[in-house]
């Protein structure tokens, strides 16, 4: 016992210093369409830097738009306005939705609840405060209105209780695709690699990262080939000779992975050709002589 009382100290000490995890949130702007706020991956800056990001919790039927938005709409902005030096990269988007609206107008948007984080240089050391403003546009099928506000964020120190919702946002980025991929001039997209194919893939949809690249209402149709599969992109202005963009590739249970993918120019695979008519004709001269063969069959033969 007397061992362990040092020990117990030590953690009690520990624990009193870091304290419990406190809120590293803004003010909340709040519309009928959303509410928004500002939040901190950490309580204090480290290195010169902090990752904040843009929490949306955004109303039934409301969408904002992805960093590509597609035909119409605008992805969300966020500049820094305390400490002055401050500068906001570029947000880290989850993947997006495809939305086509009336008129052939294909958008590619985000909805429900969404973090957008970013990483924040700072000029200086010993920052407690983070002020920011924001634009974004929210937007359901009939309506969009464009948004603003501004947040003041204030560091405490210690833990932050928001560090779950960036860990969770990490977990959903798109990872870079492992597979090798290829484009047509006719706007095939070929993605090929080991343990890709009719079995492991049943939907797709590629989104790219320049929206003038394809045309983005139009439909993708699925095909496999030897190794993968290949989506018929629609060129907006053929020929192709680069993609660069985000692939969702859903399986049979539903389980979705977005990966990146930067796409070279080659031609376009061979499809894997179906099951010839001779094959199925064996197969079932087979299955009817297996059938009349088992022991069951015999009394009915007999009989007839």
């Amino acid at each position: 016992m007397k061992r362990l009382l040092p020990a117990l100290a030590a953690f009690l000490l520990a624990l009193a210093a870091t304290g419990p995890a406190r809120a590293a949130r803004s003010n909340e702007v709040t519309s009928p369409r959303a509410q928004v706020s500002l939040v901190s991956a950490a309580n204090a800056p480290k290195a010169g830097t902090i990752t904040l990001g843009l929490l949306f919790h955004l109303k039934p039927d409301w969408h904002i738009y992805w960093s590509d938005p597609g035909d119409a709409g605008q992805a969300p902005t966020v500049s820094i306005v305390a400490p002055a030096g401050a500068k906001a990269g570029p947000f880290a988007f989850p993947p997006p939705h495809w939305l086509v609206a009336g008129g052939g107008v294909g958008d590619y948007i985000e909805s429900g609840t969404v973090l957008l984080p970013f990483t924040v240089t700072l000029p200086q050391s010993g920052v407690t405060a983070i002020d920011a403003k924001a634009e974004w546009l929210v937007c359901n099928p009939k309506l969009c209105v464009p948004e603003h506000g501004r947040f003041h964020l204030a560091l405490a120190g210690g833990a932050s209780a928001e560090a779950d919702l960036f860990r969770a946002a990490r977990a959903a980025l798109p990872r870079p695709s492992p597979y090798r991929a290829t484009i047509a001039p006719d706007g095939t997209l070929a993605i090929t690699g080991a343990g890709l194919g009719r079995s492991v893939v049943k939907g797709a949809h590629f989104y790219p990262d320049d929206p003038a690249a394809i045309v983005n209402a139009a439909p993708q149709r699925l095909g496999f080939v030897r190794d993968g599969f290949t989506l018929r992109l629609k060129p907006a202005h053929p020929p192709m000779t680069a993609a660069a963009g985000v692939i969702e590739i859903t399986d049979p249970s539903g389980r979705m992975q977005a990966l990146t993918l930067h796409a070279a120019p080659g031609a376009a695979p061979p499809p894997l050709a179906g099951t010839p008519l001779i094959v199925w004709l064996g197969a079932a001269l087979l299955a009817g002589l297996i059938l009349n063969l088992m022991p069951c069959v015999f009394p009915v033969l007999a009989i007839k």
